[in-house]
């Protein structure tokens, strides 16, 4: 029993959740319920999500295999991870890492060859980062935060949706947002002087710096969420022009905005949950801010409602 925990904790199961972005675009897409009436298709997105869970398993064991000294410095990573605990052996990591990159590959060539395409994209962008981008600062955080959209686009892809500029821009944002929070909590957390000793790349960053950054992208976030709001999506039927059917979704602005804020406070207060973003989740504010913004999401795509005629 504790061979499996330790399996399921290589592969990062518990951050699958991440994969999860490519609901984002059939959801924003009003097409959501589609996938509940067209069964088959049903099938192929879950499958298609597995498959991009496990591209992404890939990396977090490369990741891991790569690490192992430096994650024995980490005060958390040191006992959690696997490899770095010795519960699991080095060649028993590189037998389940391409065991599961095998498998996301052939099963996506076989399912869909956009799908496959976003599992190469995934792999790559995967190995670019663990051997070059992670050594060099904001191109750590820049490389990280792409991988979303690979897995946002997956999901455009397989339910054959219109893809939005808004979707690349914000995951992108969202991805950034999310990645400097946890950069900041565990810099904190190790220390400006120790934490080089679990990341070269810390050596390059402060908490002054990314504070900064932080502020410049939750900024930049909540920009182009309100010029979402206002303007509306683009469509095949509407490229460029206001959507008025979705005016609605001007409601959700001060939710979005509560939403950033509250997580910007969870970083500073909490950064034990910074450096586990799926904890966020078991946080009251989150839980509230998150189930009003999913009610006015629904109401806004699927019940569309002018406020202004």
């Amino acid at each position: 029993m504790g061979k499996i925990k330790d399996l399921v904790s290589l592969l990062r199961v518990r951050q699958w959740y991440k994969s999860g972005v490519i609901f984002i675009g059939p959801i924003f897409a009003g097409k959501l319920f589609d996938l509940f009436i067209n069964i088959p298709l049903l099938f192929e997105f879950l499958f298609g999500f597995l498959l991009i869970s496990l591209a992404s398993a890939f990396i977090y064991v490369l990741n891991d295999l790569i690490d192992i000294e430096a994650d024995k410095h980490h005060p958390e990573k040191a006992k959690k991870r696997p490899l770095a605990a010795g519960r699991i052996s080095k060649a028993g990591g590189i037998f389940l890492m391409l065991l599961v990159g095998a498998v996301a590959i052939i099963g996506s060539y076989l399912l869909n060859l956009a799908l496959f395409a976003m599992v190469i994209l995934i792999i790559v962008n995967g190995l670019f980062y663990n051997f070059i981008f992670k050594y060099h600062a904001f191109l750590d955080i820049i490389g990280l935060s792409v991988l979303y959209i690979w897995r946002a686009l997956a999901g455009c892809y397989i339910t054959d949706v219109y893809i939005s500029p808004w979707l690349i821009v914000a995951i992108f944002l969202l991805a950034l947002f999310l990645v400097i929070c946890k950069r900041r909590a565990d810099l904190e957390l190790l220390g400006e002087q120790n934490a080089p000793n679990h990341k070269k790349v810390y050596d390059q960053y402060s908490l002054k710096m990314l504070d900064n950054l932080h502020i410049m992208i939750l900024t930049s976030l909540f920009l182009v969420y309100i010029l979402y709001a206002i303007l509306g999506p683009f469509t095949n039927e509407a490229p460029s022009i206001i959507y008025n059917f979705r005016t609605f979704l001007i409601i959700s602005i001060p939710v979005a905005l509560y939403l950033l804020m509250r997580y910007s406070f969870i970083m500073l207060t909490k950064p034990q949950i910074a450096r586990n973003p799926e904890r966020a989740i078991l946080d009251k504010g989150i839980i509230i801010g998150g189930f009003f913004l999913v009610v006015i999401l629904l109401v806004a795509f699927y019940f569309p409602i002018d406020i202004f005629s």
